[in-house]
Order: C-alpha cells, then structure tokens, then sequence
C-alpha cells in the first residue's frame, strides 16, 4: 500500500514547503526502556515514518539541496545477536533514499551542509520539559539537537509539517478504513457474545484476539469500562466483574501500518432501563447533529461551541441540569467532541485552522453521570468530502 513513492512525494512536499534552501534534519524514535535491560516494543516516531515508512530505532533523516540520506545507528556486536542489524539496501528499498551512513561519516556530512549558513530546518523540542501531561517525551529529538554546535540557527518547522499530516491522501484514508473494519469486527463479535462475559478483561481478551488473528495491533490501550468505570474517560485497567445491569462502554481501535482507528460503543448487559435508554438517546441526537455541522470551511472552535450548546439542550430535556452553560454542561460532558486521526490516534493538527476535504477526524459526544453510575460515549470516524462527511464506521450499529 505504501511504496517509496509515498514517501519521496511526502519528502519533495516538505521541502517545497520549508521555503528555504537549509538542511531538514528529522530523528527517529529511540527504544524505550521497559524495565531493566528490556525495552517497551518499538514505534517509530509519526512524522519519520510519514517521510521515510523506516520501523528502525535511533535513525536520522537529512534532506538538503545536495543529497538526501539517512544515518543509522552503530550497534554493538552483542545486541546484533540479540537484535539482529539494519540491511541498508532495505532501507533504500523502503524509503526512496539512496545514500545510508552510519553515524561517524553521516554525520559528518551534516556538519559540512550545515557549515555553510550554519541554519537547520527540524521540529524543536521542549527544551524545558521532559514530559507531557505526565508521559515522558521520547529522547531522540533532544539527543539530535544537543549534536548540533550551539552556533546553528534551529528552525522549527512544526507547522509545515502538521499542514502536511493534516490532509490526508488516499492510501491513508485507505490504511484508516482497513483499521476500522478490523475494529468493527471486534465490536461486532463483543456484540453478538454480550451475554456471557464475566469481567471486563474477557472483552479486552476478544478485542485482542480480533486484532492479532487480523495481523494488527491496538492503537492505544484499549477501554473496556463497566458502569461508573465509564465515567473515568481513560480507564484501562480492564479488570473489574461485570455488573449485568450496568452499561458497558468499549473505546478500542486497531493500528494499521502504523494508522489508527478510533471507535467507542455503548453496550447494555441485559435489558437496558428507560434512562439508560434516554441518555443514550441523547448522545446519538448529539452526534447525529454533529454530523450535519462538519464541512470543510468551518473551524473545530465554533464546531465545538455549536456541540456543546446542543448538548447543553439535551442535558436539559435529560434534568441533569438547569441552564446551557459551559460549566453545566462540561460536568457530563467535560471533553472535546472531535479530534484528527491518522498515525497518531490524537494526530497533529491545527486547531485553528478551517477544515477542508480528506481530513479524517472522530466524532464522540458522551454523557457521563457519576451519580447514575451511567456513562455513554459513541464515537466514530469521517472523512471531510466537499459536500460534508462520509462516515467511515458507519456499518457498526450504535444500538445500545
């Protein structure tokens, strides 16, 4: 699906974009330490594999007027045992780029193209942080900037680059549909089997098993959350008895060559009650009236702003509250409606900016009532057309 192509098109298009002639210096992620001398399994860095389709740890691609390479890491003898090495003809294979060093000659050579206007165009770091609300950033970017002579102008060039990532061609739309009818199947299995399961972890274990037997994996930890475990937006441990009256919310979603799918449903454990009944009605009005909002041309801001002053409506009609104000509202709802989604599940945007066709966002409006012990989330995924949406999940019921 992805050939070199894709990748040298993507490579030619950010160098049109940068608008100067200095180098492109990007790095690839690093290994993570797991425990000990064990490392978390590998996951190149989004923006490198969207300009190389390169799977290997501590790589860095330079792009410049000259030439374009990338530079692969030294690895000991021992870890080559263990590890195995990087075939540079694989890599010149993969990527479209016909030049790879090892690391001492590599570089080398961005020493001598960046001497010259001593400028270098790359995505900076947060020099001051070494985390993001409490996730701990990958070294890599940081590593490749302290190389660099404190005498370089660093350009950043995060916004070229998420212009980019934003719009999504065709056989990412493609790699998106295949992630999302491989979640589907899962869902629809959990579905079909609702009555037997004992604990949260026995759906987890069929999202698994769907998943692997399909030869992908999740794109994030999945949610499996029964009664007011819902309420806990990112609740991932996945282990409590399940209560039959209860609802059970599933948010789990496959990654296809490195895309994601990003997919909630509600289920009821048995016959649903009229207020479970209710609310979950109110959530799909929601969605079904944010679906007519979304077109290219309007901003997530005032999107977000119309979403919410319907939901305000329906908490109404629902009395969970008196008045549609931001704070009431946000007490049952209390997150976004809709974010971007392609190799990363909350993929780089800009958020200001007015959307426009073959961008892929999802749509989850959610109740959550802590008191009820009742959360419901539907969440779905659409591609922008020029008309305004075709909603790719749209085949999975969202019948409690």
């Amino acid at each position: 699906m992805f050939n070199k192509d894709f990748f040298t098109n993507n490579r030619k298009k950010l160098k049109e974009s940068v608008g100067n002639d200095y180098p492109v210096i990007l790095a690839g992620n690093f290994l993570m330490q797991r425990n000990s001398d064990i490392s978390y399994k590998f996951r190149q860095d989004s923006t490198f594999w969207y300009f190389t389709g390169l799977n290997i740890p501590g790589l860095i691609l330079v792009l410049s007027s000259k030439k374009d390479f990338i530079i692969v890491p030294k690895i000991s003898d021992r870890r080559k045992i263990f590890e195995g090495t990087s075939n540079f003809d694989d890599i010149k294979i993969t990527s479209g780029i016909d030049e790879v060093y090892f690391e001492e000659p590599g570089w080398e050579l961005i020493d001598k193209i960046i001497k010259p206007a001593n400028k270098v165009n790359t995505i900076k770091t947060q020099v001051s942080l070494d985390v993001i609300d409490e996730i701990a950033i990958n070294p890599a970017r940081a590593k490749m900037l302290a190389r660099l002579h404190s005498s370089i102008e660093v350009i950043d060039i995060r916004k070229q680059v998420i212009k980019l990532r934003m719009v999504k061609q065709s056989e990412e739309i493609v790699a998106i549909n295949n992630a999302i009818k491989v979640s589907s199947e899962a869902f629809n299995k959990i579905k079909a089997r609702i009555n037997i399961f004992e604990n949260e972890s026995d759906v987890e274990s069929v999202i698994n098993e769907v998943f692997a037997k399909n030869k992908l994996i999740c794109a994030y930890e999945s949610i499996v959350a029964n009664g007011i475990n819902g309420c806990t937006l990112h609740y991932i441990e996945n282990n409590s008895n399940l209560d039959k009256n209860s609802l059970l919310l599933i948010d789990a979603g496959a990654e296809f060559n490195n895309y994601a799918s990003d997919i909630t449903r509600t289920y009821s454990l048995s016959k649903p009650t009229n207020r479970q009944i209710q609310v979950h009605q109110s959530v799909v009005n929601v969605q079904e009236f944010a679906f007519t909002l979304l077109r290219p041309g309007i901003t997530i801001k005032d999107y977000e702003k119309q979403v919410e002053n319907y939901m305000g409506e329906e908490l109404l009609k629902l009395g969970l509250i008196k008045s549609v104000n931001k704070d009431n509202v946000r007490k049952y709802f209390p997150h976004a409606t809709s974010h971007h989604l392609g190799l990363d599940t909350h993929d780089v945007a800009d958020y200001e900016a007015e959307l426009i066709e073959n961008m892929v966002l999802t749509v989850e409006p959610g109740i959550y009532i802590a008191e009820e012990k009742i959360a419901i989330r539907i969440e779905d995924n659409v591609v922008l057309t020029h008309k305004g949406i075709d909603n790719l999940s749209k085949s999975l019921s969202r019948n409690l």
